[in-house]
This record gives C-alpha cells, sequence and structure tokens, in this order.
C-alpha cells in the first residue's frame, strides 16, 4: 500500500483524470500539484486483488485541516460485475434500510458501448455521489462521501456539471483522434 500525503489538486482534475483515461487503473492517476490549491489529499493506493484496484483519496480543507471528504475508486473487470449489477445492489440495499436511506439516479446515459450513472445516496449522516462508469471490459466506480455540511461546499448542480461535461469532452476528442 503507497501513501502520499499533502498533494494538492482541484477536485474537477481529479475526476477529468479518471473519466479521461481509456484504460483506467488506479496506481496510474496523475494529479497535478501545480494547480491552485482547493484540497489537500491524503492518497492510499491498494495492491491489486483479483483484477481489483482501489485508490482513496482523503480531502483534508487546507485552512482547517479537518478532513471533509473522501474519494474511493475502484476499478474492476466487467467480467467481475457490470454497471446492472452494481445498481441492483445498491437499489436493493435502499431497500432494506427503507426510509432511513434515500437513493436517487440523477442521471444516466448510454452510448457507443459505454454507460454512465450517478447516483445519489443520503442519510442523515452523510451524502454519498456515486459515478459508474462502463466502457469496454472495465467498470469505474468513483465514490464521493460527504458530512451533511460539507455537501452544500460543492452544489450538487456542480458536480453533475463535472462529471457531465468531462463525458462530453472526452466524446469530442475520440471524435477527433479518429
Amino acid at each position: 500500500m503507497k501513501v502520499f500525503k499533502n498533494v494538492t489538486c482541484p477536485l474537477y482534475l481529479i475526476f477529468f483524470t479518471l473519466l479521461s483515461m481509456s484504460n483506467l487503473k488506479a496506481q496510474t492517476l496523475r494529479l497535478e500539484p501545480f494547480l491552485p490549491k482547493e484540497y489537500q489529499y491524503i492518497i492510499t493506493v491498494e495492491p491489486e486483488q483479483e483484477g481489483m484496484f482501489a485508490t482513496n483519496y482523503d480531502a483534508v480543507h487546507p485552512d482547517t485541516q479537518v478532513a471533509s471528504f473522501e474519494i474511493i475508486v475502484n476499478q474492476m473487470p466487467k467480467s467481475m460485475v457490470t454497471i446492472e449489477g452494481m445498481s441492483d445492489g445498491i437499489e436493493r440495499n435502499a431497500k432494506d434500510y427503507g426510509s432511513a436511506m434515500q437513493l436517487t439516479l440523477l442521471q444516466e446515459e448510454a452510448k457507443d458501448n459505454v454507460i454512465r450513472r450517478l447516483y445519489q445516496i443520503k442519510n442523515e449522516l452523510s451524502t454519498v455521489l456515486m459515478l459508474m462508469y462502463q466502457s469496454g471490459e472495465n467498470l469505474t466506480v468513483v465514490e464521493v462521501e460527504f458530512h451533511p455540511a460539507d455537501f452544500k461546499v460543492v452544489p450538487l448542480e456542480r458536480w453533475q456539471n463535472i462529471f457531465w461535461q468531462i463525458h462530453q469532452q472526452n466524446e469530442q476528442s475520440k471524435h477527433k483522434t479518429e
């Protein structure tokens, strides 16, 4: 396990890097430390386990030094689990918790063998945004967990814009290179 401390990077760059890589593996994530400081990250890269890669980003606010939220990135072969299987599991868990957990599918897109889904999972203690991205033989799941007060720092609309503008940019750049 590798741990990197105090890497600074705007949050949107992490997602841009994640979604712009065609064959994502957690170990290959690149952060650009020369960009303006927004959060510091304590990054933990887990060793590969049965074809699954995981990286955790604990975001620490630079002024308060308080852990504001965590980003978890998992990448696995589609043969292990598909986006439909992952979605079904989340929906079953939400039903098991009843009214204590609120699950919302915010956006969904399927085009040219690429499927993206953005979920919001809320309870009284936290809010989780989960982006699922299935392309080719891989499924990538990006989870961001916030405490209720910290979730307001980055509005939901901003998250949706980040995820889906990146998708548009990726599609445009893919067509330019073909």
